[in-house]
C-alpha cells in the first residue's frame, strides 16, 4: 500500500513540473518575436517598371534580361533565403520539441492511468479485509450461547476467588 502512495505522489509531482513547463513553453510561444533581418516577400518587385524581362542570347547561349530594380529586389529576396532556412529550421526544432512534450505527456497520462489502477486494486483489497473484519466482530457479538458461557464461567471464577479468599 505505501508502494502506491509514493507511486501516487511521484506521479503527482510528475503531472504538476509537466504544468509548469508547458506553462512558461506556451508563455514564451505568446510573446512575438521579431527578427530584425525579417523582410516583406510579399511586395512585387520594382512595380514601376513595365518592362520586367526579355529573352536574350549570349554567344548562343539563352538567358533573360531583367530591369535593374527587379534584379535588385530579386537579389534582396536571395540574401533573404538563409535568414528563412533558419526560420525554418526553427520551426522544426520547436515542432520536435513539441511532439518530445507530447510523448511525454501521453507517458504520463499512461502511468496515472496505471497508478489509479493500482489505487483502486488497493482500495477494494482494503476495502473487502474492512469488511471482513466487520463481519468477523458482529459474528462473535451476534452467539448468545456463547456469551452466556462466557458470563458462567467469570461468574464461576468469581465464586471461588471469593470461597478461597474466605478460607
Amino acid at each position: 500500500m505505501q508502494g502506491c502512495l509514493s507511486s501516487a505522489l511521484f506521479g503527482l509531482l510528475l503531472y504538476v513540473a509537466s504544468w509548469f513547463v508547458l506553462h512558461s513553453i506556451a508563455h514564451c510561444q505568446s510573446e512575438p518575436s521579431r527578427n530584425p533581418l525579417q523582410l516583406d516577400l510579399s511586395a512585387e518587385c520594382a512595380p514601376e517598371v513595365e518592362l520586367r524581362r526579355r529573352s536574350l542570347s549570349v554567344e548562343g547561349a539563352p538567358g533573360i534580361w531583367f530591369a535593374e530594380p527587379v534584379a535588385a529586389c530579386m537579389a534582396g529576396q536571395l540574401r533573404a533565403v538563409p535568414v528563412l532556412i533558419e526560420l525554418v529550421e526553427l520551426y522544426m526544432h520547436r515542432a520536435e520539441e513539441s511532439d518530445a512534450m507530447i510523448d511525454a505527456l501521453k507517458r504520463q497520462l499512461e502511468l496515472g492511468r496505471e497508478i489509479e489502477s493500482h489505487l483502486d486494486a488497493s482500495l477494494e483489497v482494503a476495502q473487502r479485509r474492512q469488511r471482513e473484519a466487520e463481519e468477523s466482530r458482529d459474528r462473535l457479538s451476534r452467539r448468545p450461547a456463547l456469551w452466556f458461557v462466557v458470563g458462567m464461567a467469570t461468574a464461576a471464577v468469581t465464586v471461588i476467588a471469593v470461597n478461597a479468599a474466605r478460607r
